[in-house]
């Protein structure tokens, strides 16, 4: 647990843009432990860069479900927390929050009472249209709740194209699902912030 911790004017580079490599304001990867949570955490007016995951929180959030060796089932909650007026870019999925949110179906990720505010958050990809909201870059098959979210004055981009929506792509397959102030977010949904 990481509580009452308030960020301000830092600098946080993770120049390898491997495919899992993550930079996050207080945690790059959680991946593979039962229980994360972050509560009246603030990061503001800082600078996150690089990584293939960034988030203004975490970078990179996943259970681990293989049953030879697992499963592992991983609960990340995020409460009271806050991301303002800061910098956060990467080639892969970026957001306020994360930047991918819950990469394995045993995830499950819980976000109340969150201010994400005059940040911005690119994803600097050529070609690459769909990783960068402003909440996160990549919701994927896990389980994903917000509630009582206050969105405003972020400027997000990926390659230089504006993206209004609160989160970069859904990808939810089979088991995914993406809860939203009360309401289930369908992947070709348009949410904005």
């Amino acid at each position: 647990m990481i509580r009452n911790l308030t960020l301000s004017d830092a600098s946080f580079t993770n120049k390898d843009d491997g495919e899992y490599s993550s930079v996050g304001g207080f945690v790059g990867n959680i991946e593979a432990t039962t229980s994360v949570t972050l509560e009246n955490c603030h990061l503001r007016t800082s600078h996150l860069d690089g990584g293939h995951y960034a988030g203004g929180l975490y970078g990179y959030g996943a259970a681990y479900s293989k049953e030879d060796d697992g499963p592992v089932a991983t609960k990340i909650t995020i409460k009271n927390c806050s991301v303002e007026k800061s910098t956060i870019e990467s080639e892969g999925s970026k957001g306020g929050i994360a930047g991918h949110a819950d990469g394995d179906k045993d995830t499950t990720v819980v976000v109340s009472d969150c201010r994400v505010e005059d940040n911005h958050i690119y994803c600097t990809k050529k070609n690459v249209m769909d990783k960068a909201g402003s909440l996160f870059g990549t919701v994927h098959v896990g389980k994903v709740t917000v509630s009582n979210a206050a969105i405003s004055g972020n400027d997000v981009k990926s390659d230089g194209v504006p993206n209004g929506k609160v989160y970069g792509r859904h990808l939810p397959k089979e088991t995914g699902k993406f809860i939203l102030e009360g309401e289930e977010v369908k992947p070709a949904t348009e949410v904005i912030q």
